[in-house]
């Protein structure tokens, strides 16, 4: 799979409407994560227009704690959506390693303030959960994934 403008270095993992990769942006030398949907999965109009307004969505809502959406786009039959990559672990993975109280809250502010920043926008998440929160460099919290917002 290739889109052009970006070299795909791995796999990051996979969503029910896509799957995510590491990749360098090569104008720019950056690293992002690649959404990209499945050729079948692009064949459904219905589909592909909830894929390309998730990326508008974000792509207006812009807050330190809310992921940063660089590009959307099309190559033949498949979507992609180009972001922030947030290096860091999921709240998943933090929660499973053990959280302090005070790391615990820090973390929910921050949440507590992208939900209100993006419901303030018109737009509710609708899908919290804890692999749908990222930490840049393990301490600060974004919220990502607003694939049915």
């Amino acid at each position: 799979m290739q889109i052009p403008g970006y070299q795909i270095e791995s796999k990051l993992g996979q969503g029910g409407m896509a799957e995510v990769y590491l990749a360098v942006q090569e104008s720019l030398g950056r690293k992002v994560a690649l959404k990209i949907t499945s050729a079948w999965q692009s064949q459904d109009p219905a589909f592909k227009e909830r894929f390309m307004q998730e990326g508008r969505i974000v792509a207006t809502l812009n807050h330190p704690n809310i992921v940063t959406i660089h590009e959307i786009g099309q190559v033949d039959e498949q979507y992609f959506i180009a972001m922030e990559y947030v290096a860091g672990k999921s709240l998943s993975e933090k929660i499973e390693e053990g959280m302090t109280l005070e790391e615990s809250v820090q973390t929910v502010k921050r949440i507590a303030r992208a939900l209100a920043y993006a419901h303030n926008g018109g737009f509710l998440h609708r899908d919290i959960k804890p692999s749908n929160i990222l930490f840049r460099d393990d301490e600060y919290a974004v919220l990502a994934d607003f694939g049915i917002a």
